[in-house]
C-alpha cells in the first residue's frame, strides 16, 4: 500500500531527525541539505530537537517544528497530534542513526511510533539509514544494545515502501533485516558545502612552505591514526599543519604538549561555520584524511574536499567502496595505518602533477557521484542511483 501512494506523489514531506543546525554533526548537515532541495519543490517539514542556541531560518519552502523533545513516548505522542493536522498524503523522510534519539540508544518506542505510522495513520515512509546497528559484542551491555538495535532496524523497516542506505557498503548489514520485503537503495549524502556557490581550490603559489590539513571533528576513532600521520609529515619536512573543525583547538594543544618542537607548525582553526570553510580549506595544499573503517560516500568531511578539487590522502578499509580505487581520486593507503598516511603525503607533496591529476578527478567524480542533482532526481522522481554502471 505504501509503495501505491509512492508512486503517486505526495503532498508534503516531513523529515524526522535527531539533529539539525544549529546542532553540529554530519547527520545534521545532511538534513539541512535534504531540506533545502525538497522544500523547493514541495512543502517541507524538518520535526527535530529543540536546541539552546538561537535558530537558523529555514530554507524557502520548508518549516521547522523543533518538538521532538527526548523522544520520549509523550514527545512522540504530541508530534503523532501535529502530523495528522497536517493534510495527507504526508510522506516521512527518516534520519535513522540508532544512538542519535536518546534513551542510551535503545529507543524502542520510536522505532513502534514510526511503524504505526506507517501502518495505521497510513503515512509513507521513507527511511535514510545512516549507521544501521552497534557491532555484536561479548560485553553483556553492549551485547543488549547491538540486539536491541536490530529489533529497531526492522521495526522501523517493516513499514517503509522504500530503505535507503547512506552507502552501498551497508547493503549486506541491512538486507537480512529486511525480511525480503525489499531492498535498500544508495542515496547519496550531501558534502556540507553542497548548498553554497562551488569555490575550486587553486594550488598556492610556491612561497613558503608548504600545508597539509585536516578536517573533521577529531573524534576517538580518527585520532590514533591522525597523529603518526602528521608526524610523520612534520619530522621530515618543513610542512606546516592546519587543523579544522570541532576539537581542532584541543587536538592542536594536546600533541603541542607532547611534540612541543612542532608547536610552531600547528594551527587550529577551532569550528568553522559552513559559509567560510572554503577560506579555511583554501589555505591547504594536501588534507590528509584517515578513517578507521575506510573512505566511503557516508563521509561528509571527504566530499566537501573532494566538491572544492583538494587533493586527499586517506585509506582504504572495511566500508570502502570499490569505486574509489577505480575513480583515482583520492590517494590511497592500503590499510588504516598512520606512518602509510604519513608516507603517502610526504609522496604526494613531492609531485605536483599529481596533486593537479588528483583535483581534476575528485570534481569529476563529486559531479557524478555525489552531486545533489542526483539526490534530487532519487527522492522526488525516484531515478535510481547507480553512477559506478555508467
Amino acid at each position: 500500500m505504501n509503495a501505491a501512494r509512492a508512486e503517486h506523489g505526495t503532498d508534503q514531506w516531513h523529515i524526522i531527525t535527531c539533529e539539525y543546525p544549529p546542532q553540529i554533526g554530519g547527520v545534521s548537515d545532511c538534513t539541512a541539505t535534504y531540506a533545502a532541495l525538497l522544500g523547493a519543490s514541495l512543502p517541507t517539514h524538518v520535526w527535530c530537537p529543540a536546541v539552546d542556541a538561537a535558530d537558523v531560518a529555514a530554507p524557502p519552502g520548508v518549516q521547522i517544528h523543533r518538538e521532538l523533545g527526548s523522544f520520549s513516548i509523550a514527545d512522540l505522542r504530541r508530534v503523532g497530534k501535529l502530523l495528522n493536522q497536517r493534510p495527507a498524503t504526508r510522506r516521512l523522510f527518516v534520519q535513522w542513526v540508532p544512538h542519535g534519539y536518546g534513551h542510551r540508544s535503545v529507543n524502542l518506542p520510536i522505532a513502534c511510533w514510526l511503524l504505526t505510522r506507517a501502518w495505521w495513520y497510513r503515512d509513507d515512509l521513507q527511511v535514510l539509514v545512516h549507521e544501521p546497528c552497534a557491532p555484536l559484542s561479548l560485553r553483556p551491555a553492549h551485547l543488549a544494545a547491538a540486539l536491541l538495535h536490530r529489533l529497531m532496524l526492522v521495526l522501523v523497516c517493516l513499514g517503509a515502501s522504500t530503505v535507503w542506505e547512506s552507502t552501498p557498503s551497508w547493503e549486506p548489514v541491512i538486507r537480512p533485516f529486511l525480511l525480503g520485503r525489499t531492498r535498500p537503495r544508495w542515496l547519496p549524502i550531501p558534502a556540507a558545502t553542497a548548498t553554497l556557490p562551488l569555490q575550486s581550490h587553486s594550488p598556492r603559489s610556491s612561497d613558503g612552505p608548504a600545508v597539509v590539513g585536516h578536517f573533521g571533528t577529531f573524534s576517538p576513532s580518527v585520532t590514533p591514526l591522525l597523529e603518526p600521520a602528521l608526524m610523520t609529515v612534520l619530522e621530515r619536512s618543513a610542512a606546516h599543519v592546519r587543523l579544522i573543525g570541532r576539537g581542532s583547538d584541543r587536538f592542536r594543544s594536546d600533541v603541542a604538549r607532547r611534540r612541543p618542537e612542532f608547536a610552531v607548525r600547528l594551527h587550529a582553526s577551532g569550528i568553522v561555520p559552513v559559509d567560510a570553510l572554503a577560506a579555511e580549506l583554501s589555505a591547504c595544499d594536501i588534507m590528509v584524511q584517515p578513517y578507521p573503517d575506510g573512505i566511503s560516500a557516508r563521509r561528509t568531511s571527504a566530499l566537501a574536499l573532494l566538491r572544492a578539487g583538494l587533493p586527499v590522502v586517506t585509506n582504504l578499509g572495511q566500508l570502502c567502496e570499490h569505486f574509489w580505487q577505480r575513480e583515482d581520486a583520492v590517494e590511497l593507503a592500503p590499510s588504516p595505518d598512520g606512518v602509510q598516511l604519513g608516507d603517502a603525503t610526504l609522496r604526494l607533496l613531492a609531485d605536483a602533477p599529481r596533486r593537479a591529476a588528483l583535483s581534476a578527478n575528485a570534481q569529476s567524480m563529486y559531479a557524478r557521484y555525489f552531486d545533489t542533482s542526483h539526490i534530487a532526481a532519487a527522492l522526488l522522481r525516484g531515478v535510481p542511483h547507480t553512477p559506478w554502471a555508467s
